[in-house]
């Protein structure tokens, strides 16, 4: 279990050789992200007070970080903020997917700085990365593996002027249908059916 291995080399080599635990403690970052996604802890929902844009940035970036298997982030009003943000933490092996608004929606240098940083994404995981664009939803949804959250916002703007939410939803198959109903009905930019990224 790697979460005991680590806890025997923190206990027995913090003191007497803190560089090497550390580096110890890198190399096996992953397989502890891992392990503690792993545990069976319930994550209920949290409003975040106004001016706390760094506390819930940490909350959202938790939760994709600890993704083992699929991502999906839809919001209308996306921006490239999400991939540094969000999903550079997101592990390579993981299928991320981005439902946002058609590019007829946005403010045009927002859309452009969008596309220019999820082009570079899409091209060091062309084989897990999915852009989709759907112009019909409305809420903003996080879905980690088998955990499926609304929140109170984009998360560009969370928990930076206004009360900001995070609200954990029933993992029914309906719930999860929601999410791949925006996925199926929309129009992929890049993905499987789109290998070159639009």
């Amino acid at each position: 279990d790697p979460l005991t291995r680590m806890f025997g080399l923190i206990r027995n080599r913090l003191i007497d050789d803190p560089a090497g635990c550390a580096a110890e403690l890198a190399k096996h970052h992953q397989d502890l992200l891992q392990a503690i996604a792993a545990l069976p802890i319930p994550v209920d929902g949290t409003v975040f007070e106004a001016a706390t844009p760094f506390t819930s940035y940490c909350r959202l970036r938790a939760l994709c970080e600890t993704t083992r298997a699929t991502l999906f982030y839809c919001d209308r009003y996306v921006d490239h903020t999400v991939f540094h943000r969000l999903l550079g933490c997101v592990p390579t092996a993981v299928k991320v997917t981005i439902i946002t608004w058609p590019a007829s929606k946005h403010k045009p240098a927002a859309w452009y700085a969008f596309i220019d940083v999820s082009r570079m994404y899409a091209k060091e995981r062309p084989a897990t990365y999915r852009l989709v664009v759907e112009p019909t939803f409305h809420d903003r949804w996080l879905q980690c593996d088998d955990q499926l959250f609304v929140l109170g916002g984009s998360v560009k703007d969370a928990g930076d002027k206004s009360v900001f939410t995070v609200s954990r939803m029933e993992p029914t198959p309906q719930n999860f249908q929601k999410v791949s109903d925006l996925v199926n009905n929309g129009t992929e930019l890049f993905g499987p059916t789109q290998t070159t990224h639009a």
